[in-house]
């Protein structure tokens, strides 16, 4: 089995703060996402672990649910900030790389619609799709006034999509733990 993470600098090094480093670093994330989720067989995408685990299907969901909240964050109105844009990057690459256990809010939870690897792979990768061309088109220096993270409070835009890559990242690693003990019970 390929290590879906191999070569993939996490937590990223956050380079240069321009719009051609956050693309690259975005459309680095989607794809081995992509990649990850389609690697999965049906069976081994919905097996659940543990009564108190996702399987990787309800991970790949949560995910959809996050970009989905933050694709709204990044629409609604923005104000500009008298401080750092990039300012709570490292308290969430922090965040992300701890193996803690958190309870996801009510409106990312997963519902248990997706259950094909192709399906939900494609819908995520639509969805980070139009992520990409704000990333783009928009001034990510601005604070997202309408939305708020539920512990980190008002954000940047360029933080609410750090926050999506390391978020990606802690719940890719999380996959592929799970598929690691599916191989190894087949064996």
């Amino acid at each position: 089995m390929r290590d879906m993470l191999q070569g993939l600098t996490f937590p990223f090094k956050i380079r240069r703060m321009n719009k051609e480093a956050v693309l690259a670093e975005w459309q680095e994330i989607t794809d081995r996402l992509s990649e990850m989720i389609l690697s999965f067989n049906p069976g081994v995408f919905n097996q659940k672990r543990s009564e108190n685990n996702w399987s990787a299907a309800q991970i790949a969901e949560h995910l959809l649910r996050v970009d989905i909240s933050t694709f709204q964050a990044l629409k609604a109105e923005t104000v500009p900030t008298n401080r750092p844009p990039d300012q709570k990057i490292a308290l969430i690459k922090d965040a992300m790389q701890s193996d803690t256990k958190r309870v996801a809010p009510d409106m990312v939870m997963p519902s248990g619609r997706y259950h094909e690897p192709k399906a939900i792979a494609q819908r995520i990768k639509d969805q980070r799709e139009g992520i990409k061309n704000m990333i783009s088109d928009l001034d990510l220096t601005e604070a997202c006034k309408a939305y708020k993270h539920p512990a980190l409070g008002t954000m940047t835009r360029l933080e609410w999509i750090y926050f999506n890559i390391y978020h990606a990242g802690r719940h890719m690693r999380q996959m592929q733990q799970l598929q690691t003990k599916a191989s190894k019970e087949q064996q």
